[in-house]
């Protein structure tokens, strides 16, 4: 059955049992014909170590409209349905696949004063790997619908730093280790990812470079881009160093 919908997120997300052990079994929230409806999800392939890919979870996105398809109560497809994406020009742009230490910083302030940061942007919804938003070239029209429906109120976590106020339900942080708003803007090594990708690459769907920190300049000598040190002492950094 094909259905018009739009996505209402994870079905008692921020809960304590609501969390990455669980997520295979989660169901999910929907409005169907101004009526919510909770719907369970085809987690697509296992891999070897019997992890799913979950492919539609990192297609749809909290606020957006999409043709969904059902059998029975689990939804089998997703197709997201157009919108008017917001017109946005960076004051700074890169070229794609420049290879230059110039290119790099131009094309890592894209989008700055643009994209919020949120606590697993960039990252899969899994949390495993690069998000279609970073492997994508340009700034995601996601970020920037994002940023335009929030003030200067916005908190990825708590209120003004106090933890005392955070309210799992109606907070943009990860509280289950998964990531639910990964669409909506780059934490750390989401952002680096996406740089180097708008770096290096020419097209759009190619294998990202999102990883941890602690993993990324290795990552990145494992890739042929320079010599990977773990200490610098004794050591004068030079132009070109990263």
């Amino acid at each position: 059955m094909e259905r018009e919908a739009i996505y209402l997120g994870v079905e008692n997300y921020g809960a304590p049992e609501t969390n990455k052990e669980n997520k295979p079994d989660f169901r999910y929230r929907f409005l169907i014909e101004g009526e919510e409806v909770v719907l369970s999800i085809d987690n697509g392939t296992k891999d070897e170590e019997g992890e799913y890919d979950y492919p539609i979870q990192n297609a749809l996105k909290e606020g957006y409209a999409y043709r969904i398809t059902t059998e029975g109560d689990t939804v089998e497809a997703v197709q997201e349905l157009p919108w008017d994406e917001p017109e946005f020009t960076p004051v700074v742009a890169g070229t794609p696949g420049g290879k230059t230490l110039t290119n790099f910083l131009k094309t890592a302030m894209m989008p700055v004063g643009t994209a919020l940061y949120i606590y697993g942007g960039g990252w899969d919804w899994q949390d495993a790997g690069s998000s279609v938003q970073a492997r994508t070239l340009g700034v995601s029209p996601d970020w920037v619908r994002f940023f335009e429906e929030n003030d200067e109120s916005f908190t990825y976590k708590g209120v003004d730093g106090d933890e005392e106020n955070v309210d799992p339900t109606t907070s943009y942080y990860p509280y289950g280790e998964y990531n639910e708003y990964y669409y909506a803007g780059l934490d750390c090594s989401g952002y680096v990812g996406w740089v180097i990708y708008n770096t290096f690459e020419t097209e759009d769907g190619k294998e990202g470079y999102v990883v941890p920190a602690v993993a990324m300049a290795k990552m990145m000598e494992d890739f042929g881009w320079g010599t990977w040190e773990h200490k610098m002492a004794n050591r004068v950094m030079k132009p070109g160093d990263i």
